[in-house]
């Protein structure tokens, strides 16, 4: 699912400019890892709160177990999952810095995508 629907977000999220400050920053430590606490925490709330939305809307379209309601329970809650990949592509465009700092439009290709 994710080669399908997010392929051009993650190919277009690469063409991200860098954040203006990266030369300015020190160099990391070779030894540090690269997935650090914190990013680890990101991948949890932002997976938990995904996973939760989508749940949320399985079980909300979910009003018997006729197989129609199964299936618009299940078309909903993958449309959900999508939509929800496409809105957090946003929230990794700069992490140190807010959507309002590097500008909404200043990658015109996570936008088309």
């Amino acid at each position: 699912m994710n080669l399908v629907t997010d392929g051009l977000t993650a190919v277009a999220l690469g063409m991200e400019p860098a954040e203006k400050d990266v030369m300015q920053r020190s160099p990391r430590r070779p030894e540090q890892p690269i997935l650090d606490r914190f990013g680890i925490l990101l991948i949890v709330l932002l997976g938990g709160y995904m996973g939760a939305g989508t749940l949320w809307l399985f079980h909300h379209y979910l009003s018997s177990s006729s197989p129609e309601a199964i299936a618009m329970a299940q078309t909903v809650a993958f449309t959900g999952v999508i939509l929800l990949e496409k809105m957090n592509v946003f929230n990794f465009r700069a992490l140190r810095q807010p959507i309002a700092a590097i500008g909404f439009f200043s990658n015109p290709w996570v936008l088309g995508a």
